[in-house]
């Protein structure tokens, strides 16, 4: 499910480009549908929308790891 890019802090700041209007990051599972893109961005075929989300959960998971490194270290 779609998560807010707020809820890592400003390690989210790099989830942006995957990003909707509303700030939520695509994740397994989800459908364009679900999220709020700009028209011109919004219309997904199936393979475009796939790779889409792939690299969305990669950014997440990139994300998630700075954060985690930062948390260990502070």
């Amino acid at each position: 499910m779609a998560f807010h890019m707020s809820t890592l802090g400003s390690f989210g700041n790099s989830l942006y480009q995957w990003a909707d209007l509303e700030g939520y990051v695509p994740q397994a599972g989800d459908k364009p549908e679900d999220l709020t893109y700009p028209d011109e961005d919004g219309e997904f075929g199936d393979e475009e929308w796939t790779l889409w989300v792939s690299q969305a959960v990669a950014a997440t998971e990139r994300a998630e790891a700075s954060l985690k490194r930062w948390r260990e270290r502070n």
